[in-house]
């Protein structure tokens, strides 16, 4: 069964390590978990460890448990009909410990997951840890003009410069239609000049241009004399630029790579960030990763119901910021539209939180079949999220501690009033959390 078509992510090559890692046998996921760490100091998140990642299919999560009962309460996307889970709740409700939880089993099952943190309050053992800022400690940049992974025979440059300039449009709701020509037209001559064509594929592989490309070419468009009519919108595409793209997290030479995300577990730190560079920087990881594994081909229908569907997790603790950053989360192109209409089918799984049901755009929305509902934060979000559940809003309105809130499920048609439960990770010897 191979789930990259053909795509090697890092964890599928060999490290020079000749231990032969056991199957999982009559134990139990825990216990096999327990034996790798403990035994062969194969932790989550590793190489070695992914490449286990069938002896813990299916992805099953304790989410938490029945006030009541103390029934446990699971998340297996396996049994749904799609493979998106959200939160909704107000500040201190209780969506980070929920977040911290998904992720974190996500990770011990072998599952490759990546965090994008907003906030930087997420803390998930296992997980790799890149803080993306203007620090000193922060080393680590991105390219959102990388063409890595996009499969050049069904899609062309003209697409992907277009996805570029939308998503500058998000970051900078203020770029006039002018500013986008110009912006598109300078896009393309970079990557002309960095020798990348669109009608030669094996063109691709070069080295990408980057923004301070573009920004040379507009400025070189700036002291054309037969260009004097476009000056006053070339010096306002500049300016927008500057105040993103002169950010040093894109002026760097080690840059996210889309094999690096989909061969671990990562938390992408971005709580340094201002908001229209989280925006940038987001977008382009999901962007990088969706055309990538669009890349490898869907999800064989060979494969049975409880193997082969997630080839990626993705954990997103602020859909705001995606979703609203050009104030309309309904655009069929935002990318976790896109994501929730077609992530499915290549191996993409999602867990999304934020403080409203308002900040999911209708796409995604639709294809969320499992929602935890936390305290809300105000009575208009608990008569919306009360629809959703399918129980009374004052239900909803009369939750109170951190963490109790309702699940529900394509699965499970009735909401289970619930407790969420704090991740538990036993670290082995010597591991540091």
């Amino acid at each position: 069964m191979d789930l990259y078509g053909g795509f090697k992510p890092s964890f599928m090559m060999s490290d020079g390590v000749t231990d032969v890692l056991p199957g999982r046998g009559q134990l139990s996921k825990n216990e096999y978990s327990r034996k790798l760490i403990d035994e062969h100091g194969v932790v989550p998140g590793s190489p070695r460890y992914m490449q286990k990642s069938v002896e813990f299919l299916p992805l099953e999560v304790e989410v938490g448990h029945v006030i009541g009962t103390n029934e446990m309460v699971y998340w297996c996307p396996h049994d749904e009909f799609n493979s998106f889970i959200a939160a909704s709740g107000g500040s201190g409700a209780g969506k980070s410990v929920f977040l911290e939880a998904v992720a974190g089993q996500s990770a011990t099952h072998g599952i490759p997951v990546v965090v994008v943190d907003v906030h930087g309050d997420l803390k998930v053992p296992y997980l790799k840890d890149i803080l993306l800022s203007s620090g000193s400690t922060s080393s680590v940049g991105l390219n959102p003009l990388a063409i890595e992974g996009i499969d050049p025979r069904k899609k062309g440059l003209f697409d992907h410069c277009e996805a570029l300039v939308s998503m500058v449009k998000r970051a900078v709701p203020t770029l006039s239609a002018r500013q986008r020509y110009l912006l598109f037209n300078a896009i393309e001559t970079a990557y002309v000049a960095a020798g990348i064509e669109d009608h030669n594929p094996r063109t691709w592989g070069r080295q990408p241009p980057t923004f301070a490309t573009v920004s040379c070419i507009l400025d070189g468009w700036m002291r054309d004399p037969s260009l004097k009519a476009y000056r006053d919108s070339i010096a306002g595409c500049l300016a927008s630029l500057g105040a993103i793209f002169g950010h040093p997290v894109f002026k760097r030479s080690n840059n996210l790579s889309v094999s690096s995300i989909l061969g671990g577990a990562v938390r992408l730190d971005l709580s340094q960030l201002d908001e229209r560079v989280q925006v940038i920087v987001a977008e382009t990881v999901l962007r990088m990763t969706f055309n990538a594994l669009k890349a490898m081909g869907p999800i064989s229908a060979n494969e049975s119901a409880a193997r082969g569907k997630i080839r990626l997790l993705v954990v997103i603790d602020e859909t705001k910021v995606l979703s609203m950053g050009n104030g309309d989360p309904d655009k069929h192109s935002n990318i976790l539209n896109v994501i929730g209409t077609e992530g499915r089918k290549f191996g993409i799984a999602g867990c999304f939180a934020s403080q409203s049901s308002d900040h999911f755009g209708a796409d995604l929305r639709r294809n969320i079949s499992s929602w935890v509902a936390l305290r809300c934060m105000d009575e208009s979000e608990a008569r919306r999220m009360a629809a959703d559940m399918r129980v009374p809003a004052s239900a909803l309105q009369a939750l109170s501690r951190p963490g109790e809130g309702y699940f529900r499920s394509g699965s499970r048609s009735v909401a289970v009033h619930m407790q969420v439960d704090p991740l538990e990770v036993l670290p082995p010897p010597g591991f540091a959390l």
